[in-house]
């Protein structure tokens, strides 16, 4: 899993989603370019400055078929904040709506399967290869 600071000043005014939803598609179609998309169980999250929601990826959907109005708006409890045509993956939920709650100085979470994090956190930890996690925090 990697965690990544994106600089989003909080505000109290309204926030518009729609530049933020374009650029987290952006970031699932980079991130299926270079083979960081593990069919439907890896997942992006991105934290709605001054709000307790954050946007998820559709259940069932590659990353290259994420658009922005097919993201999913989430509450901090688990919860769809507003209509989706999509369901949300439980357990994709369960990692970022507890990272976004427990960590409001992280606003993006990054969560991945792919082949290459589990050699590493294999190598990183000296741990069995089923260890499928990595957590990289970055500061700014």
């Amino acid at each position: 899993m990697v965690t990544c600071p994106v600089t989003v000043a909080p505000t109290d005014a309204a926030v518009d989603e729609r530049p933020l939803r374009v650029q987290l598609a952006a970031g699932y179609r980079l991130a299926d370019k270079f083979g960081l998309g593990e069919m439907i169980n890896t997942h992006i999250s991105l934290r709605i400055p001054g709000t307790t929601s954050y946007l998820l990826n559709p259940y069932g959907m590659l990353f290259n078929e994420v658009t922005a109005s097919s993201l999913v708006k989430m509450d901090l409890s688990g919860q769809i904040a507003e209509p989706s045509e999509w369901p949300v993956n439980a357990a994709g939920v369960a990692i970022h709506g507890t990272i976004q709650n427990a960590r409001p100085d992280i606003n993006c979470v990054f969560h991945s399967h792919a082949p290459y994090s589990t050699a590493v956190a294999s190598l990183v930890f000296q741990t069995a290869a089923d260890r499928k996690h990595l957590l990289f925090t970055a500061a700014h």
